[in-house]
């Protein structure tokens, strides 16, 4: 799969769905929201990044986010990516591994999302 243009996008909103590994998942529930759309939200003190999988499943996935600046969430709240602070073509830091739903796995790049 070739790189996929992020879009910024006001928000992500879904339906659960169960997956074929009996984990459940955001799904997509408007069909022309493309692949690599993504937002940002806060929850009490976190910050998320939300993204339409790139790999083209249909599903909204959504990692804990920080800013070098911003103090490092601890790892008790799980795993944490370091954001470049680019809200319209952000880098992410390591890269994004989602084995336990969909087994994409890639980079998000100055706002392109790229395979391994």
């Amino acid at each position: 799969m070739g790189a996929v243009k992020g879009l910024r996008v006001p928000d992500l909103k879904g339906k659960i769905r169960l997956l074929g590994n009996g984990e459940h998942a955001l799904g997509i529930t408007d069909p022309w929201t493309p692949r690599g759309a993504f937002c940002f939200f806060t929850d009490s003190s976190d910050l998320f990044l939300r993204f339409v999988c790139p790999c083209g499943c249909g599903i909204i996935h959504m990692v804990r986010v920080y800013r070098g600046s911003d103090p490092v969430p601890s790892i008790a709240l799980g795993p944490r990516w370091l954001w470049d602070g680019n809200e319209h073509a952000p880098s992410l830091t390591p890269s994004l591994n989602m084995d336990r739903s969909c087994g994409w796995h890639g980079w998000l790049n100055d706002g392109d999302f790229g395979s391994v």
